[in-house]
């Protein structure tokens, strides 16, 4: 799989979990119980500070990762990303499944 495919993988999945990250900060926010922390990560060289916030069911971001992110951009589509696919393994959505219907247009049924 080529750079450029794994890229335009990102964008289309970071365009499509745009209606996702609108529910789960609305959840996050409505949650009596929440979970935040806050992170330093390396942006093309560069110090920035992630911020997460999560509780049973839902996530904006987990960084489990070690490295550096080349752009900005490729930090943004990394949590969206990964916030959806913690989200999915919390709510025991198999994340096959998650990715499949993501790229169909739709998001998987949610509790909570």
């Amino acid at each position: 799989m080529s750079e450029g495919s794994i890229y335009n993988f990102n964008q289309e999945a970071y365009g499509l979990l745009g209606p996702f990250e609108v529910k789960a900060n609305e959840k996050l926010a409505g949650s009596d119980l929440l979970h935040a922390d806050e992170t330093g990560i390396n942006v093309n060289g560069e110090r920035h500070w992630l911020h997460s916030a999560s509780n049973d069911l839902w996530t904006k971001v987990q960084q489990k990762i070690s490295g550096c992110f080349r752009s900005m951009e490729g930090a943004k589509y990394f949590c969206r990303i990964r916030s959806y696919l913690s989200t999915c393994r919390k709510q025991a959505i198999n994340l096959s499944q998650a990715l499949r219907l993501l790229f169909r247009g739709k998001l998987p049924d949610f509790v909570g």
